[in-house]
């Protein structure tokens, strides 16, 4: 189940917001498992000014929880977890529920018990708790009313939890959806029921009706009787007219509370007839349908219900949409729980603690030759977990030979081999019940064709030399050539290529070597770059010579297009008015080429004569000029030690002209 909110911790005064950890209950819980502990009598402590309270108050997991209400019918139901300092024990428990976006909060405080399955009211059980070190772990039943007030259309509300302890209290709250059983838009809705009615029902054991939830078992041969279990559903509020009026059968199912998993007693939604009816409680026991059963690996259960619809006249409407689908598990409403020989942590996996290994390097793709893949589960403790069933999968299972699956051993370790007949690298994945363990895509395994084995000493990483253009087109070619240990080139291996530094841009990421044991990438760039580029096989670096490559892209001076001119065809010698020589540099794509800097010299007489300008944004260096005497003089301009020749012509000196006077005046 899913917490909406972040939980608000509030400790000395102060309050503190905590990301929830969203784990199994099972993930923190480490050794010292206490079942049926009660709440406690001790006396609240000034925890806002006392300044020995510890921060340690959180939730950690709701696991369950009746999510689906409706007015008078209305139940609450909560398991969940929360820790707090070892020893500590809740002072108070109330719970409200209210409208997310207004409306009147109904609060309720609840009353702890030894034994909530022997009550009925408003009360809550510590029903489990696992010491790990100066923290506790408790996890908490609660059972009460819900609504006390009518909503006639379809709302979301909030369920919200407040606890105080001896030094600190912990809040938290889930949505709740409030059904619409008015008019013709409603849909039929499970029950929890309530108090004691169920108990005229056959296979009905008591004490109460409330008996589905909390359940604890903590020994293997133990087992639950079906008539703990009581179920119901009221029709949808429908009018014989608009059809799917009728509630006379669902469907019903134990499912793991971390993954979803069907428990073998219930591998399918299995169909149950009631008898329709539009209030209160009928219901039916699951006495006759399972008698005595037992669940599966140690876990959370939920109970799961799918209330169908049909129609009274007629011609019959048809009810999809309005019936609940039993195909899908979020459409179940949750009618009871079982925490089924729960450990509380010591054999629950931790994925953030466990790891997934694949052996490195390249195997021979005989079939025979092998890698390991290693699974090492762990619990939060950090403690190895023994007996558990790791599934193993390939992403290509037509070419990969894996095991489905193992069983950890002592040390926590499930280990497979993996081979191949074909060339390639492929994927190795590992979960356990549904939930993965290290990388979701997997860990990469290269296989080489049958023969000799790579030889890293030989195998060469190179690529060309000198600078490419930055036009996404020009590219450099990089490339491995696989050796084996007699010196002959091995084809079909994988090689996987990676870049670092400024940005380019690999036309693959992965090629595989031909025929002469050649596996090549092209590298591109849009820009200026300088990047190093690196190779592995299987995980082992390609290093000779060295362990990487420098690609250069840089734009070419196109000394053909950029020119030298003289921008006006004469200027007075009158030392003010000045001469403009102009160079605009252009690249081999006709782009002007900003940053670039232009050596200007002059004949003796002018002033400057020489000078050094950088381009501009459109590539230009424009020197300006002046002269005192008249006449007629060579400007050149050079790029690198690169003549630039002038406009319209072939030869590299300019003529800049200075005149007595105007020619043009009188």
């Amino acid at each position: 189940m899913t917490i909406d909110h972040k939980d608000r911790v509030r400790v000395r005064g102060k309050s503190s917001l905590r990301a929830l950890a969203l784990a199994a209950i099972g993930a923190v819980f480490a050794s010292g498992l206490v079942i049926g502990t009660g709440g406690s009598d001790a006396e609240a402590v000034d925890w806002q000014n006392d300044p020995t309270v510890s921060p340690r108050y959180e939730v950690v997991d709701v696991l369950g929880a009746n999510e689906r209400v409706a007015y008078g019918t209305a139940e609450m139901r909560a398991d969940f977890v929360v820790r707090v300092p070892r020893g500590e024990r809740p002072t108070g428990v109330r719970y409200n529920l209210y409208l997310e976006k207004g409306g009147t909060q109904v609060s309720t405080v609840l009353t702890p018990v030894t034994n909530i399955q022997a009550v009925v009211g408003q009360n809550y059980q510590v029903v489990g708790s696992r010491v790990v070190g100066s923290d506790e772990f408790l996890a908490i039943s609660a059972r009460g009313d819900s609504i006390t007030q009518e909503y006639r259309a379809d709302a979301i509300k909030v369920q919200a939890f407040y606890l105080n302890f001896p030094s600190g209290v912990i809040s938290f709250h889930y949505k709740v959806n409030s059904m619409t059983r008015y008019g013709n838009g409603g849909r039929p809705h499970a029950l929890n029921v309530w108090d004691y009615t169920t108990k005229h029902r056959f296979g009905y054991v008591g004490p109460n009706s409330q008996t589905g939830w909390g359940n604890v078992t903590t020994s293997p041969t133990q087992t639950l009787h079906g008539g703990l279990f009581s179920i119901d559903a009221l029709t949808s509020g429908r009018t014989a007219a608009a059809g799917c009026d009728i509630t006379d059968s669902l469907y019903y199912q134990f499912v793991r509370g971390d993954n979803g998993k069907p428990a073998s007693v219930t591998p399918e939604p299995r169909h149950l007839s009631i008898t329709s009816h539009a209030s209160g409680v009928i219901g039916e026991t699951l006495a006759a349908h399972l008698g005595q059963f037992q669940l599966d690996d140690p876990g959370y259960y939920k109970l799961l219900v799918w209330p169908q619809a049909r129609s009274s006249r007629s011609p019959f409407v048809g009810c999809e949409g309005i019936s609940w689908n039993p195909a899908d598990p979020a459409q179940g409403t949750q009618v009871g729980s079982v925490f089924w020989q729960y450990d509380f942590g010591a054999s629950t996996v931790a994925p953030k603690e466990s790891s997934f290994a694949v052996t490195t390097g390249t195997r021979l793709a005989n079939g025979t030759d092998a890698h390991q893949a290693t699974v090492t589960l762990r619990n939060s403790s950090g403690q190895p977990i023994a007996g558990k069933t790791v599934d193993f999968s390939a992403s290509d299972p037509a070419r990969v030979s894996v095991p489905a699956t193992a069983v950890t051993n002592a040390n926590g370790q499930a280990q497979v081999n993996v081979t191949s007949r074909e060339p390639g690298t492929y994927n190795i994945k590992a979960s356990v019940a549904g939930v993965t363990i290290g990388n979701a895509a997997g860990l990469p395994v290269s296989f080489i064709a049958d023969g000799p084995r790579i030889d890293f000493t030989q195998t060469a990483l190179r690529t060309t030399a000198g600078n490419r253009v930055p036009d996404g087109v020009d590219f450099h070619r990089v490339t491995v050539t696989v050796i084996d240990q007699n010196g002959a080139p091995i084809p079909g291996v994988d090689v996987a290529f990676a870049a670092v530094g400024d940005p380019v841009s690999l036309n693959t990421t992965t090629a595989r070597s031909n025929a002469n044991g050649v596996a090549a990438v092209r590298v591109t760039s849009t820009a200026d770059a300088t990047a190093r580029i690196s190779a592995t096989i299987g995980g082992v670096p390609v290093t000779q010579p060295s362990p990487t490559v420098t690609v250069s892209f840089a734009r070419v001076i196109d000394f053909n297009a950029t020119r030298l001119s003289v921008t006006k065809d004469f200027a007075l010698s009158d030392g003010i008015d000045s001469q403009t020589i102009n160079v605009q540099v252009l690249d081999t794509s006709g782009n002007p080429m900003p940053g670039v800097e232009v050596q200007f010299t002059g004949q003796a007489g002018l002033r400057p004569v020489s000078g050094r300008i950088i381009t501009d944004v459109n590539g230009d260096a424009d020197w300006l000029v002046t002269a005192r005497t008249p006449g007629d003089y060579e400007v050149r301009a050079t790029i690198n030690g690169t003549a630039v020749r002038v406009t319209g012509g072939t030869g590299t000196v300019g003529i800049a002209t200075f005149l007595e006077r105007d020619p043009r005046s009188n």
